[in-house]
């Protein structure tokens, strides 16, 4: 589910849940924060210049689907996703678009790799 899930997850528990953060703080912590921990350039704001990467979801259906045992179920509530600038979820459905490509990274002195 980590791959599926993840994000999905921390929403459901953290904000929805447990109310221990905001929207606010969930969506920092999962964008910018995280392109800065690991020093992925151009990536995890919405400036110019920076590569469309925007997530628009429902923040009362933003829920995971994927567990254990269906590791790969997408989870609910993504309405539009952009990767890259190109539509990879359109209207709550995936487009079949590929526009990602793997980022090299060298982890941060001290962390996991």
């Amino acid at each position: 589910p980590r791959e599926y899930a993840t994000f999905q997850t921390k929403y459901a528990v953290y904000v929805k849940q447990k109310h221990v953060i905001d929207t606010g703080f969930f969506i920092r912590h999962s964008s910018g924060l995280t392109t800065d921990i690991f020093k992925l350039d151009r990536r995890g704001y919405l400036k110019a210049g920076y590569f469309a990467d925007v997530l628009v979801f429902d923040p009362n259906g933003y829920v995971p689907k994927a567990d254990y045992i269906h590791p790969a179920v997408l989870s609910e509530g993504v309405q539009e996703l952009f990767v890259n600038g190109v539509a990879a979820v359109d209207n709550g459905k995936p487009t079949g678009a590929t526009a990602g490509r793997p980022l090299p990274h060298t982890p941060p002195a001290g962390t996991c790799s």
